[in-house]
């Protein structure tokens, strides 16, 4: 009677180790999740100020005469009053 109360003991033991090691290894998997969603945020942060980095220096130079000059150019078709513009009616 002695040797069967010990194999239960040691088949709950067994059992609460194996459990203790799905606990472990499954926190760890989530945790791996978890740092691989960080990193990637992370990264998305970083982009989002250089972007934003970008459109500063480009809002600051914005009121400039040369970035003035290059959008009536380039977006609205302006030119000065005594230059001609020729196109090209090939391409």
């Amino acid at each position: 009677m002695k040797s069967v109360r010990w194999n239960y003991k040691y088949i709950i033991i067994a059992f609460l180790l194996l459990y203790f090691v799905w606990i472990l290894v499954s926190q760890q998997v989530t945790i791996r999740k978890k740092e691989v969603v960080i990193s990637d945020l992370k990264n998305q942060i970083s982009q989002a100020e250089k972007e934003s980095k970008s459109l500063k220096v480009e809002i600051k130079n914005a009121g400039s005469k040369e970035t003035i000059e290059k959008i009536a150019r380039e977006k609205l078709g302006m030119v000065y009053p005594d230059e001609r513009k020729y196109v090209d009616s090939n391409g």
